[in-house]
């Protein structure tokens, strides 16, 4: 089974995602991921071919990343802050068929990582696509859905490999733990959750910050998103936490019943 089917499973007009005052209901994002999804069909990329991702955390990132799983292919993501010859490392390892990034990331990551140069660049899909009849990839569980790379102790690159049944065990997992529901609120840092709130019918407001630098929050920005956006639940990293709590002008937010953390180190303070 493809997580992305989970999709089609929630109420069409309820919010899915909400980024920056933009939002998308499920029911448009169902269609949006099924038009590109088509589009990369049509551009002959197969079952098993690996596009690279090098763009802002956004709605347009997910209905990419939705798209690549919806046709089987495989999306690899690289941690933003490695350096350029680790990310070069990385793309020598996999070998995407594509880069989709920014217009930001197309243009100047090339002129520091040379492997990405003879890569074809992604700028963005035919959003009008119809969708052909087999629109959603009937993976059987094994094949790999996500590949992740950091760095870890020793510089070196470690990958991950999510499979479609691995998204699906940890969806369910995540769904029992963290009592995952239609008509929850959530602000989400962390790219996991927010596949497991899509598949739950959760709404993900996504947190207005860099990731690449989690410990330096806009925390202004954020407050104001937590208290527009009627959050009932916070997940993200203990950065994000620590760099929100030094806010001069201390927040009080009524609606928040939960938080969540973890992903990351906590370091002792001296």
């Amino acid at each position: 089974m493809n997580l992305v089917e989970l999709l089609q499973d929630q109420a069409e007009d309820s919010t899915a995602l909400i980024d920056r005052g933009n939002s998308i209901p499920f029911g448009e994002l169902d269609s949006d991921t099924a038009s590109a999804a088509s589009d990369l069909r049509r551009r002959n990329f197969d079952p098993g071919d690996t596009i690279l991702f090098f763009h802002p955390v956004s709605i347009r990132l997910y209905v990419a990343l939705l798209a690549v799983m919806r046709a089987g292919l495989t999306a690899v993501f690289i941690d933003p802050s490695a350096s350029p010859d680790f990310i070069a490392r990385c793309v020598n390892l996999v070998k995407p068929r594509a880069f989709f990034g920014s217009w930001k990331a197309r243009l100047f990551l090339p002129l520091k990582i040379p492997v990405l140069r003879d890569i074809p660049k992604i700028s963005n899909f035919e959003a009008n696509a119809a969708p052909d009849s087999s629109e959603i990839f009937p993976a059987e569980g094994h094949e790999p859905a996500l590949i992740t790379f950091t760095s870890g102790s020793t510089g070196e690159p470690k990958g991950v490999a999510r499979s479609h049944e691995f998204l699906l065990a940890q969806h369910a997992s995540l769904s029992r733990s963290l009592r995952l529901e239609a008509g929850q609120v959530d602000l989400v840092t962390l790219p996991v959750f927010v596949l497991a709130n899509l598949a739950s019918g959760t709404t993900s407001i996504l947190a207005d910050t860099n990731l690449a630098r989690p410990g330096v929050v806009k925390a202004k920005r954020v407050a104001r998103q937590i208290g527009a956006g009627a959050v009932t639940r916070i997940v993200a990293s203990p950065a994000f936490f620590e760099s929100l709590t030094k806010r001069k002008k201390k927040a009080v937010f009524p609606g928040v019943r939960e938080v969540f953390t973890g992903g990351a180190p906590v370091f002792p303070r001296t």
